[in-house]
């Protein structure tokens, strides 16, 4: 499963004094500090949990705070999917002698991004409380079309974390951007790999790594990509014939460019123009 792909399914959204003894959960958390400051164990690892900070904790979890008192959290409990409705309240967690794995209800793999196949803990995520407390009030007050909505705010913020934990550091975005500038200034010549390489002094397989994180696509994809998105203002604007065009934008053969034009578009430079109006 992809990011883009969830669809999720909430149980619940308030307030919540999370137990002090280990707990494993059932479903899918999202815990959400408010205010103060306490110690969340995960997994036997603790990591210092204070305002502003996020947990997304899958299925499975074995998790607990050491004060209970000492901060003011939210939880969110869902599934990724519908795949499972016919339990609509929340699913209470089992202490680790007493859990039945069986009983978990979605085991969903990411391929995309993997980091949600594990914990993930996010520090200074203040700017998504109003986005949670809106859920937590939708949830409470239950109106009409609650479900939905949660829904969709809860994918919201998940795409949040997903975008969030795919940036590793400043370094690599500036490395993005210094790559995304000069293909948008140089995208109707020749682009090679060596070329980014000297350009960025990092190793192709890394600059696909990066490209891969920041836009989506390799680097020759995001090439490709920008080549056609310049060959339909060019189709749109020009009399240009498809040939020229296709050298105007980069592309060494025809062919090669009609075969990438169709494969992104779903259609033929001809029928673009005919559809626009040129």
């Amino acid at each position: 499963m992809n990011a883009s792909n969830v669809n999720p399914f909430v149980r619940f959204a308030g307030n919540a004094r999370i137990a002090r003894y280990p707990l494993v959960c059932y479903d899918t958390r999202i815990i959400y500090a408010i205010k103060g400051e306490t110690e969340l164990w995960v997994n036997g690892k603790s990591y210092t949990f204070k305002k502003g900070n996020l947990a997304l904790l899958k299925s499975g979890t074995k998790y607990c705070v050491k004060n209970t008192y000492s901060a003011n959290l939210i939880l969110i409990t869902f599934d990724y999917t519908h795949s499972n409705t016919s339990t609509e309240t929340a699913i209470i967690p089992d202490l680790p002698q007493d859990f039945k794995k069986e009983n978990i209800t979605e085991i969903v793999y990411f391929d995309e991004p993997k980091a949600f196949n594990d914990v993930v803990i996010l520090e200074n995520a203040d700017s998504i409380e109003d986005r949670i407390l809106r859920i937590v009030d939708e949830f409470m007050t239950q109106k009409i079309y609650y479900r939905d909505r949660i829904s969709g705010m809860l994918k919201d913020i998940l795409f949040y974390i997903a975008r969030h934990i795919s940036i590793k550091s400043e370094r690599p975005q500036s490395t993005a951007d210094l790559i995304i500038s000069y293909i948008k200034d140089n995208y109707a010549t020749k682009i090679t790999h060596k070329d980014i390489s000297n350009l960025t002094n990092y190793h192709e397989n890394y600059i696909n790594t990066i490209m891969k994180q920041y836009t989506g696509k390799t680097l020759n994809q995001y090439i490709i990509n920008y080549r056609i998105l310049m060959s339909k203002d060019l189709l749109i604007t020009t009399n240009y014939s498809i040939s020229q065009i296709s050298e105007m934008v980069g592309f060494n053969y025809t062919s090669h460019f009609l075969s990438a034009f169709r494969k992104i578009t779903d259609t033929t430079p001809h029928k673009y123009r005919k559809q626009n109006n040129i």
